[in-house]
């Protein structure tokens, strides 16, 4: 039988997490479940994350209206951490930052290290296709989770954080696939960030 290592990372963060995670400024209360310990939990698991990718807070973030960003997290059980960042410029053109963690994403190691942290510039064209991808699945509409979403043991978070004239919005899935629109749009932003954008090259049976 395999562990679930997603429950078992989330069971050592509480056992070993600091202090200053206590509040929690990278996201709103209630953002993952109603139940308070639930959603803290699993905010905390993936504040843990971000900060070792040294990623900011994108609620803090928003409090610059000017600010035009989105955000993908992606954390695998077996593989490792993924983040991929699109900083929409004033002149419309973007700069696409994708960082990789060591280790797996699933067992909450402390010794995560920053191995991979590259930014390119894009054109206003591949910007404006993506805007149009996130118009058109609605994203600044749909929840931000589902309830009762996480129905296996080993699998994926995917999280896409946006932040547009001062507002603030993220959806996470857990392994999203076709089986519900709100998953499925997630996983189209996901992709589209991280294989159409950032050129990262996943074997399929990585792609979870």
């Amino acid at each position: 039988m395999r562990l679930n290592c997603h429950f078992i990372a989330l069971a050592l963060f509480v056992l070993f997490s600091v202090p200053s995670m206590a509040q929690n400024s990278y996201f709103p209360q209630r953002s993952f479940d109603q139940k308070i310990r639930n959603d803290k939990l699993q905010a905390d698991y993936y504040t843990w994350e971000l900060k070792l990718l040294d990623e900011a807070s994108f609620l803090e973030l928003s409090q610059k209206p000017a600010s035009h960003s989105y955000r993908f997290l992606w954390l695998r059980s077996f593989n490792q951490p993924v983040m991929v960042r699109l900083d929409i410029q004033a002149d419309d053109t973007g700069v696409l930052t994708t960082k990789i963690g060591s280790g797996r994403a699933g067992f909450q190691q402390k010794d995560h290290v920053l191995i991979e942290n590259t930014s390119r510039t894009l054109t206003t064209m591949q910007v404006d296709e993506f805007l149009t991808k996130v118009e058109k699945v609605k994203f600044w509409q749909f929840p931000s989770y589902m309830a009762g979403d996480q129905t296996g043991t080993d699998g994926s978070d995917w999280v896409i954080e946006a932040v547009r004239g001062g507002k603030y919005h993220v959806a996470a899935r857990w392994s999203p696939d076709s089986k519900s629109s709100s998953k499925q749009a997630v996983r189209e932003l996901g992709l589209a960030l991280a294989i159409d954008l950032a050129q990262m090259k996943i074997p399929a049976d990585e792609l979870y």
